[in-house]
C-alpha cells in the first residue's frame, strides 16, 4: 500500500473501510448505552447515530475513495469497495426501524392496558 499521486486520498482505501465498517457498529452501540444513563432526549443519541450511519457512505467516498483525473473513466469495478458500507448501512437502518416499531406497538399496547374500564 503505497501513495499514489495521481488518485490521491485522504486514507488509503484499505484504512478508510475498516475504519468506517468499525465506526459503523461501534456509534450506535455508544449510544444504546449513553441513552440508557441518560435521563432526558434519550432519542438524541440515537438520531444522531443514525445519521451518522446514513452520512457514512458519502464519508468513505469521500475519504477513501481515489479521485479520478478529469479526462479519465472509471473502471468497471471501482465502485465495489462501496458495497459493504452499502450492506452495513442497509442492516443497521432495517434494525433501527425494527426497533422503533418495537418501541411504538409497546408503547401502544402499554396505553391501552393501562385504561382498564371501571
Amino acid at each position: 500500500m503505497c501513495y499514489d499521486p495521481y488518485y490521491p486520498t485522504l486514507l488509503p482505501p484499505l484504512v478508510a473501510l475498516p475504519l468506517i465498517l468499525i465506526l459503523n457498529v461501534l456509534v450506535p452501540i455508544a449510544a444504546f448505552r449513553r441513552a440508557r444513563a441518560a435521563e432526558r432526549r434519550k432519542w438524541l443519541l440515537h438520531a444522531l447515530a443514525f445519521l451518522w450511519v446514513l452520512v457514512s457512505v458519502y464519508t468513505f467516498y469521500l475519504v477513501g475513495m481515489p479521485k479520478l483525473a478529469p479526462d479519465e473513466e472509471p473502471g468497471p469495478g471501482d465502485g465495489f469497495l462501496v458495497l459493504p458500507i452499502l450492506l452495513e448501512t442497509a442492516v443497521i437502518s432495517v434494525l433501527y426501524f425494527l426497533a422503533f416499531i418495537w418501541l411504538l406497538v409497546s408503547r401502544l399496547v402499554g396505553r391501552n392496558t393501562s385504561q382498564s374500564p371501571s
